[in-house]
């Protein structure tokens, strides 16, 4: 061990430099003494025989910084006390840069960025030191069941966008365990922090380490690197509830949670089904979004409105409430945007519930809510389909039932009074002449109001388009 700090003289050899180097290191102070120890930890090359007696020097020092004495030298409580034991290790030399990888090209950036980890030169090096330490801290703790993990923080690779590594590490003991200072855990020279009520064994309630053992086991979102040896659904069962917690607050992907699902054997069908009902639900979520996002940058795109003469009298009758109502037929060639004129009837499209009844004997109402919308949009809708429906498009004071079948296994009922019913057709009066029956044609023309749309646009061109 080099030793120049101290003035020895380098002609001396044997017992002789070996008295002068006990000689003067008798008179060096306890914090001298404590701070070289601490170099030669971090420093050195050590035996692990010699850094264990080392550490446990620092471990039981009166001037230690940390641990069971304070820098004055009044006695402090333990650093640990327990069976079981939680730690989180952080260094901001673990906080990497590596823009070559260009991450944000990648279709899953954090996934990928966890796979280029794990074959990066310096997540190796700090790989082999924790798996080089945690055989001293093994020896030094004895302890019973561990595991340890290197992970990626998800939350700073989203929010700070950089790529910061940490360790977990989980022991515990048959007994109580007593360790005064953090020194005998450290790990690629870096000392943890003792996690109480935040770790998963206080999440799940649990009295064993085993929810912690399976948090830095299972395949998280981040995960770079675990060795234990208490390997899950091996020395421990599984139970489901955890993977459904973790896959919750977004520990496991979708993915995972699904072969971890497989691999509890337990209750699968109905854990796959729910996986698929939210994984499904998800995707509505992000699509809804989607949609919103689309709308808003097309209203900022919109045009004007020509005037329609038969738009306020269609209004005026919901101004009062009435036990029937006309339906509005927008009648012309496509590309004249009867559409998304009759979305924005109410200036707001959400208020519009449109329907794709192009060939339909009957329209499919079940997404309409009454609370939410002011109008039904009925895009493409027959003459035939209507009068399969007069009730419906009357608007009546009482519900109205659809999916009526033999059985009614499908049926289900909608109230559409005060709701403004609209048709969006290019051959609405080219099917009323083909009519069969002029009762059921005259029923048409007496129960709606027909805007003649043509072929001229309902919006109008602004200047420069």
């Amino acid at each position: 061990m080099h030793y120049g700090s101290c003035k020895v003289d380098a002609k001396l050899s044997g017992a002789a430099r070996n008295a002068a180097i006990r000689a003067d290191w008798s008179g060096l102070s306890a914090k001298e003494k404590r701070r070289f120890c601490e170099r030669a930890v971090d420093e050195v090359s050590l035996e692990p025989g010699d850094k264990s007696a080392i550490m446990r020097y620092l471990r039981f020092s009166k001037h230690a910084e940390v641990g069971g004495f304070s820098r004055a030298g009044g006695v402090k409580g333990p650093f640990l006390h327990a069976g079981k034991a939680f730690f989180t290790y952080h260094a901001d030399a673990w906080v990497i840069r590596r823009p070559g990888w260009k991450l944000e090209d990648a279709a899953e950036p954090l996934a990928a960025a966890v796979e280029k980890c794990r074959s990066d030169p310096y997540v190796a090096t700090i790989k082999a030191m924790i798996e080089r330490d945690i055989k001293i801290v093994l020896e030094e703790t004895a302890a019973e069941e561990w595991t340890v993990a290197l992970e990626l923080c998800p939350e700073s690779f989203e929010v700070q966008k950089v790529l910061r590594l940490h360790v977990h590490l989980v022991l515990s003991w048959s007994r109580q365990k007593t360790i005064n200072s953090p020194t005998s855990l450290r790990l690629a020279k870096v000392l943890p922090v003792h996690l109480g009520g935040g770790t998963p064994m206080a999440f799940h309630r649990s009295r064993s380490t085993a929810p912690s053992h399976y948090y830095l086991q299972m395949p998280k979102v981040g995960g770079v690197w675990f060795e234990t040896n208490t390997p899950a659904f091996k020395k421990f069962n599984v139970n489901v509830r955890w993977v459904t917690g973790f896959w919750q607050t977004g520990h496991l992907s979708t993915e995972a949670a699904r072969s971890e699902y497989v691999r509890c054997k337990m209750n699968l069908t109905a854990n796959l089904k729910n996986l698929e009902t939210v994984d499904r639900e998800q995707e509505a979520e992000l699509l809804k979004s989607r949609i919103a996002i689309i709308q808003e940058a097309l209203r900022a795109d919109l045009c004007e409105f020509r005037e329609v003469p038969e738009k306020e009298a269609f209004l005026k009758q919901f101004e009062r409430i009435r036990n029937r109502y006309d339906f509005l037929v927008l009648h012309g060639q496509s590309c004249t945007g009867k559409t998304i004129w009759a979305k924005w009837l109410f200036d707001d499209p959400q208020a519009v519930l449109e329907i794709n009844c192009a060939s339909c004997p009957e329209p499919d109402l079940r997404d309409f809510r009454p609370l939410t919308h002011k109008a039904i949009l009925f895009d493409e809708a027959s003459a035939e389909m209507v009068l399969r429906q007069k009730k419906l498009f009357q608007g009546p004071p009482t519900s109205v039932r659809l999916g009526c079948s033999t059985t009614n296994c499908h049926a289900y009922d909608v109230f559409v009074s005060g709701v403004a019913m609209i048709i969006a057709s290019n051959t609405w009066v080219t099917e009323l002449k083909q009519l069969a029956r002029k009762e059921d044609a005259e029923w048409l023309r007496k129960n709606s109001i027909v805007v003649e749309v043509g072929s001229k646009p309902l919006w109008v061109e602004r200047a420069g388009r």
